[in-house]
C-alpha cells in the first residue's frame, strides 16, 4: 500500500512539474493550457521567455548646455550597467533595484514618445519625464552647470564598436 502511495505522489509531482514547464512555453496554445489547467492557482508563471529579446543596454545621461546653446559631452547617471559582482548576485542582487527603476522610467518615456505618439508638451508633464529630469538635475547641480538636457541612449551590449544611439532627448533645463 505504501508503494502505491509513493507512486501516486511521484506521479502528481511529476505532472505538476510537467504542467509548470508547459505553462512557461511561449505561444498562445501553451498560455491557454496554463489558464485552463491553473484553476486552483497552483501553477507558477515566471515569464522566462519573451517575444522581444533585450538586444540593447539603456543609459540615462545628461549633458551641459552652454548659454550659446552648445551641448557638451554626455555623462551617465545612475547605477552602472556592468561591474564586478559576486557570484551570489545571480540569485540575490538587491542593488539592481535602482537600476531597474531607472530603466522602467526610461522605457515608459520612450513608449510615450514612440508608441503612444504623445505631444511634446504632454511628454514633459508625464511622471517618468519629471522623475528622470529631477534625477539628472541633481548631478547637473553638483557639477555646477547653468543648464542641462538629459537623454536616453542605447548601446548594443558589449559591442562597443557600434556607437550609442539617442532614443530620447529632453528640452534644456536649469538644474
Amino acid at each position: 500500500m505504501r508503494a502505491i502511495g509513493e507512486a501516486v505522489g511521484i506521479a502528481v509531482l511529476a505532472g505538476w512539474f510537467a504542467a509548470t514547464v508547459a505553462g512557461q512555453l511561449p505561444g498562445e496554445r501553451w498560455q491557454q493550457f496554463r489558464r485552463r489547467a491553473n484553476f486552483l492557482g497552483l501553477l507558477p508563471y515566471w515569464g522566462f521567455f519573451t517575444s522581444r529579446l533585450a538586444t540593447k543596454d539603456y543609459h540615462l545621461c545628461w549633458r551641459p548646455v552652454a548659454a550659446d546653446g552648445q551641448a557638451g559631452d554626455w555623462t551617465e547617471v545612475g547605477p552602472g550597467l556592468r561591474g564586478e559582482r559576486p557570484p551570489a548576485s545571480a540569485f540575490w542582487h538587491p542593488g539592481r533595484r535602482p537600476r531597474k527603476a531607472l530603466v522602467d522610467l526610461a522605457l515608459a518615456l520612450v513608449t510615450f514618445q514612440e508608441v503612444q505618439k504623445l505631444e511634446p508638451a504632454l511628454i514633459r508633464a508625464c511622471p517618468p519625464y519629471l522623475a528622470l529630469r529631477d534625477y539628472c538635475a541633481r548631478s547637473a547641480r553638483a557639477a555646477g552647470v547653468p543648464a542641462f538636457e538629459f537623454g536616453i541612449l542605447a548601446s548594443h551590449g558589449r559591442d562597443s564598436a557600434r556607437p550609442r544611439s539617442v532614443y530620447f532627448l529632453s528640452d534644456c533645463h536649469v538644474p
